[in-house]
């Protein structure tokens, strides 16, 4: 035998059927690799092709006349694959094989179709057999160099059509001896196909067991630290019992020491309300006896003869105080700020007005006392008198004004009249020689001031000038 150095080249993926047209191949139709059913030694079906030889050798001519359906005319084919013709077929019938099996050989048009086909795929191929004879060519299909269905469509084709006839025969001859061997290695095949089967079955039950005990472990584990955290977790709550405990005794010995403090302060209560029923009574004398008092120092009063006595002289100022005129000029040029800085001025403050709605100190004592030391620092800048009025039942009961050295006039109502009254009633009767000056956001006590011929601004004109 010949040692061949050939080495099989690929199928291209595409390739010209004729000059003036293109065909897609599948590239797993490569007719120079052997096909397995050359190898396995399978038994040879019997001939229903024109050529009169076994139907696996002419498998190459087949794929080639499959691929060129896409291409041929209607006259190219035989009746039963016209309705084919013009289109790609991933996947054929039985039928359609069958009955293009039976044209190749026995229909000259469509076999010169297939063979110029097959001629365009293969070109390189028909360039490597043309120098090797019928005995190297069998040389080369022993060693694994080439299939003998290609070999045999090459020559047909190439019109050696006697170097076929051997290649088919020895084809022939060499598959029937290699049948039992074939089928010794096909036994041998099963054989290894089942005990890999059980080998991959006994690989599956281990692996499911092995996850099995997996999830089994996992599970115990788990159990593991769920019994530490419950075991944990009884020793905290017996932890917090014992603390439970010491607490609920503490607030027991708390709550006695309460109830001791309730009745000192019952028993102080008590004492404090005879007190204040002996005080009552004791008010109630001294007022009868205020009383009686005035009563005889009006009696006295009217015994004593009228004297006539001219009344003071008016206090006479340099510079007379500033009319509303003037108030509303410094107003519109200067703003609050000018007005407040003009001079014989009376500043009359709406306390609670101003102090509960612009000072952000959430008692009322410090929200009296930040407007108050505005005020005074005001006051003692520019020397105007200022005058500031609360409510005073908006003061609790417990609450009593000092006395104090400020320099402004601070005023609680009496119980029963309002701020609002007051100051219309301070304007009424106000000094001479000073612009009253009111800073109120009360409608109706600014539309009263404006009536009595005040000038007002806003409170929160005022806090501005402050600085609240």
């Amino acid at each position: 035998a010949r040692t061949s150095t050939r080495k099989t080249k690929p199928t291209p993926s595409r390739a010209p059927v004729r000059p003036d047209r293109g065909l897609d191949t599948d590239p797993g139709t490569s007719a120079r690799a052997a096909p397995e059913s050359w190898a396995s030694g399978a038994t040879s079906a019997p001939s229903n092709n024109g050529f009169g030889i076994a139907d696996w050798l002419i498998e190459p001519l087949l794929d080639a006349a499959f691929a060129g359906l896409e291409f041929f005319g209607r006259d190219e084919v035989p009746p039963r694959l016209v309705p084919l013709v013009g289109r790609r077929h991933r996947k054929l019938r039985d039928a359609d094989r069958a009955a293009a099996a039976g044209a190749l050989g026995a229909n000259a048009r469509f076999t010169d179709a297939v063979s110029g086909v097959f001629r365009a795929i293969h070109v390189e191929c028909f360039d490597e057999l043309a120098g090797l004879t019928a005995e190297e060519l069998i040389a080369d299909i022993e060693e694994g160099i080439d299939d003998p269905a290609h070999v045999w469509c090459v020559l047909t084709v190439g019109g050696r059509t006697k170097d076929a006839q051997t290649i088919a025969a020895w084809a022939e001859e060499d598959r029937e001896s290699a049948a039992p061997l074939a089928g010794l290695i096909g036994e041998l095949i099963r054989d290894t196909d089942e005990a890999r089967q059980e080998l991959t079955e006994r690989e599956r039950r281990l692996a499911s067991e092995r996850r099995a005990r997996q999830r089994a472990e996992r599970r115990l584990s788990k159990a593991a630290e769920l019994t530490q955290a419950t075991k944990a977790a009884a020793t905290e709550a017996r932890r917090k019992a014992k603390q439970a405990d010491a607490d609920l005794k503490a607030e027991r010995a708390r709550a006695q020491a309460l109830e001791a403090r309730i009745a000192e302060l019952e028993r102080l209560v008590e004492s404090g309300r005879r007190e204040r029923r002996d005080l009552r009574a004791e008010l109630a004398e001294l007022q009868g006896r205020f009383t009686r008092l005035r009563k005889q120092l009006r009696e006295a009063r009217a015994l004593i003869p009228a004297e006539t006595s001219t009344p003071p002289p008016a206090p006479v100022t340099l510079d007379p105080p500033p009319t509303l005129a003037q108030l509303g000029r410094a107003m519109r040029e200067g703003g609050p700020a000018a007005v407040l800085d003009l001079k014989h001025l009376w500043l009359v403050v709406d306390g609670w007005n101003v102090g509960l709605g612009h000072i952000g100190a959430e008692r009322l004592e410090r929200k009296r006392q930040v407007l108050e030391q505005a005020l005074e620092s005001y006051e003692s800048r520019t020397g105007t008198r200022v005058t500031v009025v609360y409510d005073g039942k908006t003061t609790s009961w417990f609450w009593v004004p000092s006395v104090d050295r400020r320099r402004i006039v601070r005023v609680f109502t009496p119980e029963g009249e309002t701020a609002d009254d007051y100051i219309v009633g301070e304007l009424e009767e106000r000094p001479g020689g000073l612009a009253p000056v009111v800073a109120t956001s009360d409608r109706e006590l600014r539309r009263r001031c404006i009536e009595r011929g005040a000038f007002v601004i806003t409170s929160e004109q005022l806090a501005t000038i402050l600085h609240l």
